[in-house]
């Protein structure tokens, strides 16, 4: 649902938005392309969405970081150390800083 409210914010503060494209793995869940679908077309606005095959998450990229890490020999083997590894939930590319 996070997805919907993002765009429904996004529509509301940019009323002239026309069309709505979107894509990533969490639009291959149906129940939330079509909530999103329905929300963006409510007020006669384009819903585009790529064919399936074309909505991908970013499984391949963690594995490419965790590969080169791997060949870096940065390889956590022990359980007390790999829980110390800190994790963002939820992380938005929004949070980065930029330099």
């Amino acid at each position: 649902k996070s997805i919907i409210i993002k765009v429904k914010s996004a529509i509301e503060e940019y009323p002239e938005i026309k069309s709505v494209l979107s894509g990533g793995g969490v639009l291959n869940n149906e129940k939330v392309c079509r909530g999103l679908g329905r929300m963006v077309r409510k007020d006669g606005r384009k819903f585009l969405l790529p064919p399936i095959k074309y909505r991908t998450d970013n499984a391949s990229m963690i594995a490419l970081v965790g590969l080169r890490m791997m060949g870096d020999g940065q390889i956590l083997t022990d359980p007390a150390e790999i829980r110390l590894v800190e994790r963002i939930p939820r992380f938005s590319i929004d949070d980065v800083q930029k330099s």
